[in-house]
């Protein structure tokens, strides 16, 4: 009993020092720089948002409630957060203030994934990566604003927003600049009209915007305007159509 006890014991020694040099290893590890820890940040975010949105998707295809809005606002958290702590350490991340053409990114990209997984294969979203910066496009304000900043200027400044910077592609609304063709509706009565609307889920005899998707892709024999491969646009890609330079409603 002695003799196990002992065995026991220096087995248990021999553990402890062993975890201690692991843990002092752990210890003597330089922490990532404040610029590559926000990179990791940020990829990290992507990646769980793109986690998120595949699992909603999965559950549209299986017909069960699916929210993929709900992706969005710890992606948005996530990149601010990486960026107000870089600032703190009075670092900056390699970008910033790109959480829009990351999150448009990664939105259009798992839309991609389902709609090649379904076995209609989509322009593919690689070529546009490089060139995502340039051809995003903008907003369409052209009023630049002021502001009155705790600067010890009195009055009012001008301010980097959206109308002076001017920032992005050219507006276009008839095929636009990211490379989207969009459908033009009409006042025909027909498939596109601008007056009809469907339901996303129905109880097996309302007819649904998966209908009408089919419907589309079948008009004419060839689908509309040619092509049989029309799919639904993400949020990101309907904000593209915006031009916050005008009044759009009364």
């Amino acid at each position: 009993m002695i003799s196990h006890l002992i065995r026991f014991t220096s087995r248990s020694l021999a553990v402890s020092a062993f975890s201690l040099l692991l843990v002092s290893n752990i210890a003597q590890a330089a922490p990532p720089d404040p610029t590559t820890a926000c990179e990791v940040a940020k990829l990290k975010a992507a990646g769980k948002k793109a986690d998120c949105l595949a699992k909603e998707e999965a559950k549209a295809i299986l017909g069960k409630p699916s929210n993929p809005a709900k992706c969005e606002n710890v992606f948005i958290r996530a990149f601010a957060t990486a960026e107000a702590a870089a600032a703190i350490a009075s670092s900056a991340c390699p970008v910033t203030g790109d959480v829009d053409e990351i999150e448009a990114l990664v939105d259009t990209c798992v839309d991609d994934w389902a709609v090649t997984i379904a076995g209609t294969p989509p322009q593919p979203c690689e070529p546009c990566e490089p060139c995502v910066a340039s051809q995003f496009p903008a907003s369409g304000q052209t009023t630049a604003y002021t502001a009155n900043k705790n600067d010890g200027i009195a009055g009012e400044v001008a301010v980097p927003d959206d109308g002076t910077l001017e920032a992005g592609a050219t507006l276009s609304y008839t095929d636009n600049n990211t490379g989207l063709m969009w459908e033009k509706k009409d006042d025909l009565g027909g498939l596109h009209d601008k007056d009809n609307g469907y339901n996303w889920s129905g109880n097996g005899s309302q007819e649904t915007i998966w209908d009408w998707l089919e419907d589309v892709n079948a008009e004419g024999g060839t689908g509309y305007a040619g092509h049989n491969d029309w799919r639904i646009p993400n949020r990101r890609e309907l904000e593209s159509l915006l031009d916050t330079g005008v009044r759009s409603f009364d």
